[in-house]
């Protein structure tokens, strides 16, 4: 085999991997289930990428802990390179349910400045080299319950996909409390040829149900995020709830 044919097989073989890395996809699921005693369950999901400039970075994380009889379901779904979808639901038929979970998305990106292309010691004007915006996007929702009785369910849905960051929850219980802390922050230079910020859009949405007076605390809260540059230079963002 000529080194051209070698160097061709090699090309082909980095191409494969590549597209096997890009359509990677996994399905865990997992029950739980106890009579009595304590019961612990942990799962995290995260994804990394960088490179030229660019990091982008994000995950899913969930800790349940229950006292007394208890049941629970969790799936989690990886698709791609960059999107986790996270499904759970819990309950506590006679004990105590302590659950915490995260997701979040974060990506920066430096500015290149748009220049024009050049051919020996001639610059072609008609020609230029696109640039890009310096960006910076952080997304993250904190939820959870702690609650006690019979009737204690908790229900979830946290996706992150991309720049993307969604989360849905219910949760009610006799005794205790549910609570849901989302925000998210995005700076972006309008400008390719410079570094200074000239946008900064935020959103914060927080919740917490506590139960009184006999009254059960029973909380339904959604929350999205998603960034499309084009609508944040034209001002048209669009913010949509989601729900279970």
């Amino acid at each position: 085999m000529s080194v051209y044919e070698k160097n061709q097989l090699i090309a082909i073989i980095a191409l494969l991997l590549f597209f096997l890395a890009c359509s990677v996809s996994a399905t865990v699921s997992s029950s739980d289930y106890s009579n009595g005693g304590t019961l612990f369950s942990a799962s995290h999901a995260s994804y990394e990428i960088e490179g030229d400039g660019y990091y982008q970075h994000g995950g899913i994380s969930s800790r349940v802990t229950t006292n007394g009889r208890s049941a629970l379901d969790r799936t989690i779904e990886m698709s791609g390179a960059k999107t986790i979808e996270q499904n759970s639901y819990m309950q506590v038929t006679d004990g105590t349910m302590i659950v915490n979970e995260a997701g979040a998305v974060w990506s920066s990106q430096t500015n290149i400045s748009d220049t024009d292309c050049v051919y020996g010691s001639i610059a072609d004007q008609g020609s230029t080299t696109a640039g890009r915006y310096p960006e910076t996007n952080a997304a993250q929702s904190y939820i959870g319950i702690i609650g006690n009785g019979t009737g204690t369910e908790y229900q979830s849905q946290l996706i992150v996909d991309d720049k993307l960051l969604a989360m849905s929850m219910s949760g009610i219980t006799p005794h205790g409390l549910t609570w849901a802390d989302s925000s998210g922050k995005y700076e972006l230079g309008l400008s390719k040829n410079i570094t200074e910020r000239q946008y900064l859009y935020t959103q914060e949405n927080r919740l917490i149900s506590v139960d009184h007076d006999g009254e059960i605390a029973n909380a339904v809260e959604s929350f999205l995020w998603d960034i499309i540059q084009e609508d944040i230079i034209n001002g048209t963002v669009n913010e949509t709830e989601v729900s279970i």
